[in-house]
């Protein structure tokens, strides 16, 4: 069949109306995220030309980044042999690809990955990453699954009346079934040994919200727009607060003939008298009177970042704002300063440790075509960064703490891992022991033969 059943076009066509229906707020989420959102509503008090100011605040990337940056994904740990899954994860790269889709996934609530079988050119199991922007499926519950799945890797022309059905590119998977469609023909229908390859990782998931909600939530987009209001008002008021204000008194409109700007750029300003008959002030009265002060806006900017900050558990310190904060005076004190964020980045790493599980199995899966999980890869979990940015100097002396109430922990290469090291620098670390223990038990071993051959010649010499 070159086009899909009927039943397969009106799924399709639910699937879709359920992502425009939450493409608005995606859009007003990316625009947020991307610096690129900007008041409809500006405060009416702003004078005219600060009405063309674009003004924007980054808030909203930094709550988004600050999280983001303390929930890395390492590796995986595999109880035996990796069975060819961490090479089928590089030919993906998996970890610099999950990386974004955790950005996109606190953007958007929810990213989907999902794992189809490779073409031409292609490793031979691939993973792909769906934001909500151009996918979504239903859920099931009980089964804690999709049982359908849209992903849409090209959207229609605009103005196309049919939508789907004539143009644009979209996989549609189904119950052990991928299919591709191209400009409504179907290209492709392939049967994955896997029912539905399609997980999520979601921020904040409940169970009566499964997709999670998002990092900018309402109240931060609400926030971000007062304090960029505050921001717009502080510039309409600065440039009276950077002018003098003066009243005048007695001369006339003469000695106006100036433009306001290069009267405030004179170094001299002289105001002749008023000459006329029966004038009873004839010589200018100038009075200076006290300037608006720009503190009131910067008080309301520091109670929003405030807001913020409580908001979205990052310090104050990070929005730019009460700087005077920003030097903690010992590491506990950051750390404190911190605690919540930490708290934040955990609760994500367990949230997500089943998707990448989910997807290390379905890799060997889908690129073998074997339905069932083998056993070595029952006990895989992904070993994540510690959220904490914890010192190497801190590391060791808590390893050392550690081996000295534990001595058979020295032992253990487990410990090498805790010091902070990338996955690379680690596993040479651990051949060099390997060598060096190889080098121990080799001298040990030529000690031994030294020490007997030295026995024998003693006691024969008796």
């Amino acid at each position: 069949m070159t086009t899909l059943t009927d039943a397969e076009w009106a799924l399709v066509g639910r699937l879709e109306k359920m992502i425009k229906a939450k493409r608005r707020r995606n859009e007003l989420r990316s625009a947020y995220m991307d610096g690129k959102h900007l008041l409809t509503k500006l405060p009416p008090s702003s004078p005219p030309y600060l009405r063309q100011l674009r003004t924007v605040l980054g808030w909203p990337a930094k709550a988004v980044e600050a999280l983001a940056r303390r929930i890395r994904l390492d590796g995986f740990d595999f109880p035996g042999d990796t069975l060819g899954v961490d090479e089928l994860l590089a030919a993906n790269d998996y970890f610099a690809m999950s990386a974004q889709a955790q950005v996109s996934a606190l953007v958007h609530s929810t990213v989907f990955v999902t794992v189809t079988a490779g073409g031409a050119g292609e490793p031979e199991a691939v993973v792909s990453h769906v934001t909500a922007m151009n996918g979504t499926g239903e859920w099931d519950t009980r089964r804690r699954e999709f049982t359908s799945f849209l992903a849409v890797n090209r959207w229609p022309k605009a103005g196309t009346a049919s939508g789907l059905r004539s143009d644009g590119e979209f996989t549609l998977f189904l119950n052990h079934e991928v299919v591709t469609v191209v400009d409504g023909k179907v290209v492709s229908r392939a049967v994955s040994p896997v029912r539905m390859p399609v997980t999520h990782m979601s921020y904040k998931p409940r169970l009566d919200r499964p997709f999670g909600s998002s990092r900018i939530s309402r109240p931060v987009m609400s926030i971000t727009d007062s304090a960029v209001r505050t921001i717009i008002r502080s510039e309409g008021t600065a440039d009276f607060y950077g002018v003098p204000w003066f009243m005048i008194f007695g001369p006339d409109e003469s000695s106006f003939s100036k433009d306001g700007w290069q009267m405030v750029m004179d170094r001299i300003n002289a105001i002749p008298d008023n000459t006329e008959p029966g004038v009873q002030n004839p010589r200018a009265d100038v009075k200076q009177f006290t300037q608006g002060s720009q503190q009131p806006h910067v008080d309301q900017l520091q109670v929003l970042a405030g807001l913020f900050a409580g908001e979205t558990n990052i310090p104050v310190s990070s929005l730019g704002v009460g700087l005077s904060q920003a030097n903690p005076t010992s590491a506990e004190s950051y750390l404190a300063s911190r605690e919540d964020l930490i708290a934040e980045a955990e609760d994500a790493q367990a949230n997500w440790t089943s998707p990448h599980v989910q997807v290390a199995r379905w890799v060997f899966q889908i690129a073998n075509g074997v339905g069932d999980v083998p056993p070595g890869l029952v006990s895989v979990r992904p070993v994540w960064h510690d959220t904490r940015y914890t010192s190497r100097a801190a590391a060791a002396d808590a390893n050392v703490k550690l081996v000295g109430a534990f001595p058979w922990m020295s032992n253990s290469d487990t410990l090498i891992g805790t010091l902070g090291f990338d996955a690379a620098t680690t596993a040479r670390l651990l051949e060099d022991k390997k060598r060096a223990v190889g080098v121990q038990v080799f001298a040990g071993l030529m000690g031994d033969a030294d020490g007997r051959s030295s026995g024998a010649v003693s006691q024969t010499g008796s």
